[in-house]
């Protein structure tokens, strides 16, 4: 299993430095991955590593690599992937994920779950 480093940090925060609850009492519904990300910045090569599974998988087609690309954009430039977006038009304009990814479900959860 990758190690995840939002989910260490997240680790770390909750058991030793303060409580879920003090953390929303000063950034309210700021996801942390999103604020982590706004503080340090994500670097393409880090966003290129987190989905690297991804990005060289050779049973991927063309148009199924072009979404992997928009989501490390996306990470690159936002920090985060919230999952609503993927309805947004520009991940979704060459057709809905489910028809992309025809046979493929598992990758598109893999990809989707590796921000969370």
């Amino acid at each position: 299993m990758k190690f995840n480093i939002f989910r260490y940090i997240e680790k770390i925060l909750w058991q030793e430095l303060l409580t879920e609850e003090d953390y929303k009492k000063t950034f309210g519904d700021e996801p942390l991955m999103k604020l982590v990300a706004s503080m340090v910045g994500l670097e393409r090569t880090a966003a290129n590593e987190l989905f690297s599974e991804f990005l060289t998988d050779q049973s991927l087609n063309s148009n199924q690599m072009a979404f992997v690309s928009l989501i490390v954009d996306h990470v690159v430039e936002n920090g985060m992937l919230d999952k609503t977006i993927l309805n947004d038009h520009l991940f979704n304009k060459q057709g809905n994920i489910i028809k992309r990814f025809d046979g493929k479900l598992e990758a598109v959860e893999k990809i989707v779950n590796q921000m969370y």
